[in-house]
């Protein structure tokens, strides 16, 4: 194509290009991650703390230009794709009744899978659902045992699907892990991020043949409102210490150790450049 396509052979034609150019979602993000924690471990035997900073603050402004880039990017490719094969429902790949709870499943199944491979066990899920509405507020509480059932929907609102799920399974992979090291009695006094890969092992194991382990849940509470949708996930983890907030947003900081670095398909996007992972 040398201009705007004008006929239905050139748009399709564009579109195949399009999709051409989206390469897999993680293989990006995956050697990016790679990079910079080898740019780390370089930069902590060859400068001072003070030109560590410098550079770590550098890299964070410039990885952050580059994933709102991509973001932004990727959603137009994608969109402009997925609006070639119309769905009820959807403009693109935009859902006009997208559910929260709905996607919690995907989002749970995946972040409760790396718990229990890295840690051997895994905090249940409870669902909250609030509808503020013109004619009086609905409350309904869902409990979760290990998954999600099919029928739950809970409110629902206009969004990015994709976008959604892999936010849940972020925050839902960081509150698992900082339950069941917080509250599971094989943890108490450990700190998992610290042990050998040997004793990892051992502990995880142990973890995993003590099956009836009562856990505080994860709370996943949605309130929809005449104009907006609410989403708070609530944990007993511990939480992040004051001084530590500063940091939250940083690619160079995390509180996983690297056992819990590996990933999946759902969770790859900017967990293995480190701080995306906290943060999201």
């Amino acid at each position: 194509l040398t201009g705007a396509p004008e006929t239905p052979q050139e748009e399709e034609e564009f579109t195949e290009m399009m999709a051409s150019l989206l390469l897999d979602n993680y293989s990006v993000p995956r050697a990016l991650g790679m990079a910079v924690q080898r740019f780390q471990r370089n930069l902590k035997e060859s400068v001072s703390a003070e030109e560590e900073l410098e550079a770590t603050e550098l890299v964070d402004y410039e990885l952050r230009r580059f994933y709102n880039a991509r973001i932004g990017v990727r959603f137009l490719i994608e969109h402009h794709i997925a609006s070639a094969r119309p769905r009820p429902g959807w403009s693109g790949i935009i859902q006009s009744r997208c559910s929260p709870a709905a996607l919690a499943k995907g989002a749970e199944n995946t972040a409760a899978w790396l718990c229990r491979h890295h840690l051997g066990a895994k905090s249940p899920l409870v669902l909250h659902h609030h509808y503020s509405l013109a004619q009086g507020e609905i409350e309904a509480d869902d409990l979760v045992h290990g998954g999600l059932d099919d029928d739950i929907q809970g409110p629902c609102f206009t969004y990015v699907p994709s976008h959604l799920e892999y936010m849940l399974t972020e925050i839902f992979k960081n509150s698992f892990r900082a339950v069941v090291t917080k509250h599971h009695p094989v943890y108490q006094g450990v700190d998992p991020s610290k042990l050998a890969k040997e004793e990892a092992r051992r502990l995880r194991q142990e973890a995993s043949r003590m099956m009836r382990v009562d856990l505080p849940p994860i709370n996943l509470v949605t309130a929809l409102g005449e104009e907006d949708m609410t989403i708070k996930i609530a944990d007993e983890g511990g939480g992040i210490a004051r001084p530590n907030l500063r940091r939250l947003l940083r690619f160079f900081d995390s509180t996983a150790g690297s056992p819990l670095v590996s990933t999946t398909k759902a969770t790859s996007e900017g967990q293995l450049a480190q701080g995306v992972r906290e943060a999201e």
